[in-house]
């Protein structure tokens, strides 16, 4: 019987031991993920300052301001504007469910839906965006 009893104290020590270690090493990665979203949405939000033309056609541009406005032109005529934001979540939307990562966000001025991106790359002279709403990959180089 003392036997038995030995053997239950010891497995529930080495269940608490590796629920420790499991929960230890979960906290630490989700700190380490928190905090390498944060500064690749830090940096992300600088790099997509600038002018960029589509790399699939080159009439598209799209100018990202620091005042976090945007524009977009084609063949050199208005197509809309509004506010952009870079996020490490999409928390309020539809998108919500959605892991930590590095998003944009485009509200246009004129009254359309919110339009959501996963950024995939975005460096000083590359910017690839997979529009969520239909996973397609947008491609950019920037021309300013």
């Amino acid at each position: 019987m003392k036997n038995k009893q030995k053997g239950s104290a010891k497995l529930l020590f080495i269940s608490f031991i590796v629920l420790f270690f499991f929960y230890g090493g979960y906290y630490f990665y989700s700190q380490n993920n928190k905090n390498l979203s944060s500064l690749a949405v830090s940096q992300a939000s600088k790099n997509i300052v600038g002018t960029w033309q589509r790399v699939s056609d080159s009439s598209d541009i799209i100018i990202y301001s620091n005042d976090y406005s945007f524009k977009k032109t084609q063949k050199g005529k208005f197509i809309d504007s509004g506010i952009w934001k870079i996020s490490p979540t999409l928390i309020g939307t539809v998108y919500e469910e959605l892991d930590n990562g590095v998003y944009l966000s485009e509200i246009s001025s004129m009254g359309l839906t919110p339009t959501f991106f996963i950024v995939l790359d975005i460096s000083s002279d590359t910017l690839d965006l997979s529009y969520i709403d239909q996973g397609n990959t947008i491609s950019y180089k920037r021309i300013n």
